[in-house]
């Protein structure tokens, strides 16, 4: 309860205080009544008075109050409305009737207590209720009370000037730690923003802010939200926002954010929610990660190719090792289907089937070719072209194959490098890149053809992992078809990939025209996107070196024979046996081996002459070009005609051309055998 009770007798009743049982009833007939502190500080300051004589004067007061005598003055009133606005002490020196005073005052603070008398006025706990104030003399009447007075104005100054001199030290403490705190936060390497939480607008940014964002006005940024500069995009922001009201802080968010000067570029965000006096802020933190960002994507697109090329040369050695084992097989029924065709005594009935099983047989030779081209083991006969003659024959036939509505447009380049190469494969590209073309045209269309002189360097090899620095010819071949997604882009050199229909394609294609430009050292990319249409770009490497002469295949129209002796080594059984009857058809002596060490024993066992040896390339054990060299070792004259469903290596097919040495591209027919054979033997 705020107050005492004290007797009637010794302390009269508060007027002014009007509260229930402010009077009661005392120990028999006394009676008592209630002061209330205020009441009770004015009473005591009046003992003192008069106790002790001296011109102090005091009172309560309040801008509220009860007592009209309670009342301020303008000082008073003023020191009343600071203690409201947080101020807890007023001290002020003043004259007083020509006479100085020290005036001090301290608030009075509502405490629950209060209520009782109070509570009407409408005071809350923790409100200033009021004020003591006290009016010290500085001159006193008497030596006594003057000294008197002057040690307690000297206490309450020293006391005051101590606590002035306390609160300006921490306040320059804290200005200087406040300093020092926005010195980090603008000296800071790392890019820095104060936003206000609720509204998002910028409050403060550091220099490096203003670095990433292209501008050294920080009024372009302060007081604006990142939505009205255009910096983040909503839906970000958004996200943002709501994860931050399920916590306090969100690291490492990227996003793509955009400069002042319009730059887009990656950025990495890490935001901290913060309350002060429960005003939420924002402290963001962000780092330029374009560079990081674009370099992880190199390295994934480099692994994209890395994967995509490791995959195409295993499906070419795949596609390779099927072509050469069905390229024997193909040669056998070839063969037979030559033999029988021989026979004069076959009905028309039978030699129409065997010229059906021959044509079958060389369509199949034609699919095993397109197969080798693509894992780049056909045979080839290279020679010094110009590209743009090239092209310039070969689109003479194509134009009527693509038809009148499609429109080809060729552009041959100026001065255009030459390329060492098979004319033959150049055909086969052209072929296959327009058909598709053609393919890819709903109606009318477009193609453009052009060709250039370009120079590739170290930064385009860096993002396209099958180039190699230097000097190419670039064949372009771009269409206004449907285009092609990513996903059809990654697989269309695949061997029988197609997006067309069953029927329409062997989908092998395109991927006969990788296995050429990689056989010739070149390489190939496209570009493409669905509905704008497909570009190929070829490149095939400058030649500077001297050209090569082509190998001739003379032939006749009746089959050359002869009586000299052949060595037939083949390691597949059913091949050998084919060949060997072609040979004796065409009147030759054969020694057949089916393995290189059979060979080198007939060699050196054989009492006659042996003129030819004809061998396979591809064999176990030893390949056809060693055995050559040991049985030239036992057989000082012997001739040798090499044979093989691959292309014979570069090296090996280089020596073979020094020396005048034949090849037989597996599958051959009966013609190209005698030609052959004729050709080593010089006849």
């Amino acid at each position: 309860m705020g107050g005492v009770y004290a007797p009637v007798e010794r302390v009269q009743p508060n007027p002014y205080l009007t509260v229930p049982n402010r009077d009661i009833p005392g120990p028999g007939a006394a009676r008592l009544t209630l002061i209330n502190p205020a009441y009770m500080t004015r009473l005591a300051f009046e003992t003192l008075q008069d106790t002790f004589h001296q011109p102090i004067q005091n009172r309560i007061t309040s801008l509220l109050p009860i007592n009209p005598h309670n009342a301020p003055n303008a000082w008073e009133r003023a020191a009343l409305q600071s203690f409201e606005a947080g101020a807890t002490e007023a001290v002020q020196v003043q004259e007083l009737d020509h006479k100085p005073y020290l005036f001090l005052m301290k608030p009075f603070i509502t405490e629950a207590s209060c209520l009782r008398c109070h509570g009407g006025q409408g005071y809350k706990v923790g409100d200033v209720r009021g004020a003591i104030s006290i009016a010290i003399p500085l001159q006193p009447y008497q030596t006594l009370a003057a000294a008197s007075i002057r040690n307690q104005a000297y206490s309450y100054s020293l006391i005051w000037g101590l606590g002035c001199c306390g609160l300006l030290v921490s306040a320059r403490r804290r200005n200087r730690q406040q300093e020092r705190m926005a010195g980090i936060f603008e000296e800071s390497p790392v890019a820095q923003c104060l936003s206000d939480f609720g509204t998002g607008r910028f409050l403060q940014v550091n220099a490096a802010f203003l670095d990433v964002m292209r501008t050294v006005d920080r009024k372009r940024l302060v007081g604006r939200t990142s939505l009205e500069i255009g910096i983040l995009l909503p839906e970000d922001r958004q996200r943002l926002k709501d994860a931050l009201r399920e916590k306090t802080w969100v690291e490492r968010f990227q996003t793509p954010l955009r400069r002042l000067d319009g730059e887009a570029f990656q950025g990495e965000l890490s935001l901290k929610r913060y309350e002060v006096d429960g005003v939420p802020y924002l402290l963001t933190s962000l780092v330029d990660v374009t560079e990081r960002v674009q370099a992880a994507q190199d390295r994934i697109r480099l692994q994209d190719q890395l994967n995509q090329a490791q995959k195409m040369e295993s499906i070419g050695r795949l596609a390779g090792g099927v072509a050469h084992d069905f390229n024997n097989m193909l040669s056998v029924i070839l063969a037979n289907a030559d033999l029988a065709l021989g026979n004069e005594r076959l009905t028309p009935e039978f030699k129409r089937a065997f010229e059906m099983v021959r044509m079958a047989a060389t369509r199949s030779a034609d699919l095993t070719r397109q197969l080798l081209g693509f894992a780049r083991k056909q045979a080839i006969t290279p020679e010094l072209v110009d590209l743009n003659e090239v092209i310039e024959r070969v689109l003479k036939m194509l134009r009527r194959v693509i038809g009148e509505q499609i429109t080809i447009t060729w552009m041959p380049g100026r001065s255009l490098w030459p390329a060492h190469l098979d004319p033959s494969q150049i055909d086969q590209v052209l072929a296959n890149l327009l058909v598709n073309a053609r393919d890819a045209i709903s109606g009318e269309g477009a193609v453009t053809i052009t060709t250039e002189n370009v120079v590739v360097d170290e930064a385009y090899c860096a993002t396209h992992i099958e180039a190699l620095p230097g000097d190419y010819i670039r064949i372009s071949v771009a269409d206004t078809g449907y285009g092609m997604d990513r996903a059809t882009q990654e697989k269309i050199f695949e061997p029988f990939f197609t997006t067309k229909a069953e029927g329409k394609g062997t989908g092998l294609g395109l991927a006969m025209v990788y296995g050429v430009v990689r056989q010739n050292r070149g390489f190939i990319h496209v570009q493409s996107e669905l509905g704008r249409g497909t570009t190929f770009l070829v490149y095939l490497p400058r030649h500077a070196g001297p050209a090569a002469d082509p190998e001739d295949s003379p032939q006749t129209d009746v089959l050359p024979r002869g009586e000299e002796t052949v060595l037939l080594v083949e390691d597949n059984e059913i091949l050998l046996q084919s060949v060997q009857d072609l040979l004796r058809s065409l009147g030759y002596r054969v020694l057949a081996a089916g393995l290189p060490q059979e060979a080198l024993a007939l060699a050196r066992s054989e009492a006659g002459p042996i003129h030819v040896l004809l061998t396979d390339l591809v064999m176990p054990g030893q390949n056809g070009w060693d055995l050559a060299q040991q049985v030239k070792e036992l057989r000082p004259g012997i001739k040798f005609i090499f044979m093989s469903g691959y292309t014979a290596q570069a090296e090996v097919r280089q020596e073979m051309h020094a020396q005048g040495h034949p090849y037989l591209q597996k599958p051959f027919s009966l013609r190209d055998l005698a030609g052959k054979l004729r050709e080593a033997l010089g006849a």
